[in-house]
């Protein structure tokens, strides 16, 4: 993937950004389909090694999208929340896409 990336000796973070401007087909195109479902997962979270220590810690905070804000009908609420407002984030085992998925949650209520 060196070879197809602009910057002759990538850092982590060119890496991470030129990962992130590709779309799944363009990875899938050129890595094979183990590494790329890997690398898509990546992309698609896009998290720095310090939000990642943040996550693993249970302290801290970070800023980041929300997703699924659609599929639980929040958007409205969330509207109405100010900057800054802290979130919880809740493991979500019964998700039927995702068995590591996390739910984005305000005082109990599932925003995404």
């Amino acid at each position: 993937m060196t070879t197809l990336c602009p910057v002759p000796e990538p850092s982590f973070s060119d890496f991470t950004s030129r990962l992130g401007s590709l779309t799944a087909d363009e990875i899938t195109a050129i890595i094979t389909p183990s590494v790329a479902a890997l690398l898509i997962r990546s992309a698609e979270r896009r998290s720095p090694r310090t939000v990642q220590k943040t996550i693993l810690s249970g302290r801290g905070t970070f800023t980041t999208p929300l997703r699924g804000v659609r599929h639980s009908c929040s958007e409205e609420y969330l509207t109405g929340l100010p900057a800054g407002t802290v979130l919880d984030l809740v493991r979500d085992h019964d998700s039927p896409t995702d068995p590591n998925a996390i739910r984005v949650e305000h005082n109990g209520l599932h925003l995404g």
